[in-house]
């Protein structure tokens, strides 16, 4: 399955939950780890409709956070949030190949928004240097460039 940077999609019965059950998810595609490294990893960040935990008050309140409302976004068929607080998923890309049939494209990001995203990431100190330099090299072959290196 052949995905660019910036692209949205929704993974039915996505197979490798980090909080509870198999379920469909949303993910962005940030990119993938160097052709050079075997196996080849796909780098993605996944988002929550449980827009209540970052407002005033709740769990993720002092999270760093990106909003998606549907009006500015209408990629996502529901307002949703992407915590930068939160570890991306390194899926292998023959899992992903095994799975495309659950696997649907719904669109892309704007290249603002993943440049922002991008500057997030760095800021976040969640993702290791080597993880990094994939994403950034991503980034550049994909058409985002200028984006500082990590």
């Amino acid at each position: 399955m052949h995905l660019n940077v910036g692209d949205v999609i929704w993974w039915n019965e996505f197979p490798y939950p980090k909080d509870g059950g198999i379920k469909a998810r949303w993910f962005i595609y940030l990119g993938r780890s160097s052709v050079f490294h075997a196996p080849i990893f796909t780098y993605l960040c996944t988002t929550t409709t449980q827009i209540e935990k970052f407002e005033s008050g709740g769990p993720r309140t002092g999270h760093a956070s990106k909003r998606f409302d549907i009006k500015n976004f209408p990629v996502f068929d529901r307002e949703c949030v992407l915590d930068f607080d939160e570890e991306l998923y390194e899926i292998n890309e023959n899992i992903i190949d095994r799975h495309r049939f659950n696997i649907e494209i719904k669109g892309s990001l704007d290249e603002n928004t993943m440049r922002n995203i991008y500057k997030q990431l760095l800021r976040s100190g969640i993702c290791s240097k080597v993880i990094l330099r994939d994403i950034h090299e991503s980034y550049n072959r994909d058409g985002i460039t200028g984006l500082k290196r990590p």
